[in-house]
């Protein structure tokens, strides 16, 4: 579930307006609140959400999912995602449909978390669209089809999204799915790198160290080793290891 935006003052009036039982001023106390009183947040929201006001149903599920403000509650972050979502929030749509896929306060069901990632698609969450090739790429309740996670991974890739760039780059090294474009997925792995993914990072240099998609480049195999060893990637601490003892 993606974090509500955070605001942090506090106005006489918006307290005034939310005591008088204007909804909107509710959720944005609610959400003002949490930096620094999420149980006084928690409270705001919850008034607000039980009248039916759509972001605050969101804000409360993730309240909930994360223990913010609230005894954290797997189920009830799903019973408030699901009033989101069925009121149309694209980003309730998403974190459901998350709880869905890994069976966590709802019985896990792949279908209905696939439906609910193909709605929050369709209303721009990218997130939403890796997850689907995700689900197809790792045979997640379903027939592995490479093709129709490339299909995914692109969408999400395309709005920059680090995990299904790599992903995605994974799938056009090794030609699954997808004719095989070593000299893009090298491509993908650096623009996942430079975003701070230490699978990127790792499948880059290793795109450099072998010549995968470019030219050999031992300086640049070593450097982008080390980012990921920085973050504790094993197998990049490994292979750099190795190539500062070659001569």
């Amino acid at each position: 579930m993606t974090q509500p935006r955070a605001i942090v003052k506090v106005t006489p009036s918006l307290i005034a307006r939310a005591n008088a039982g204007n909804l909107d001023a509710q959720c944005e106390l609610g959400v003002r609140m949490g930096e620094r009183d999420p149980r006084g947040g928690a409270r705001w929201l919850k008034l607000a959400a039980a009248s039916g006001h759509v972001e605050a149903q969101y804000n409360l599920a993730y309240c909930y999912r994360y223990g913010e403000g609230v005894r954290k509650s797997s189920r009830e972050a799903a019973r408030w995602a699901a009033s989101a979502s069925r009121n149309g929030d694209a980003d309730a749509q998403y974190g459901l449909g998350l709880l869905y896929l890994w069976g966590h306060g709802v019985r896990k069901n792949t279908s209905r978390a696939m439906a609910l990632f193909e709605m929050a698609s369709r209303q721009g969450v990218f997130e939403a669209s890796f997850n689907m090739g995700y689900v197809w790429d790792f045979g997640i309740g379903r027939r592995r089809d490479a093709r129709r996670a490339a299909r995914y991974y692109r969408v999400a890739a395309d709005r920059g999204d680090a995990d299904a760039q790599n992903n995605l780059g994974v799938l056009l090294l090794e030609g699954d799915g997808v004719r095989r474009n070593r000299a893009l997925a090298k491509k993908l792995f650096l623009l996942s790198a430079k975003q701070g993914f230490q699978l990127g990072q790792f499948n880059v240099a290793q795109c450099y160290e072998l010549g995968r998609g470019t030219v050999r480049n031992r300086r640049h195999a070593i450097r982008w080793y080390q980012e990921a060893a920085k973050q504790g990637y094993r197998k990049a601490r490994t292979n750099l290891r190795r190539l500062m003892n070659e001569k």
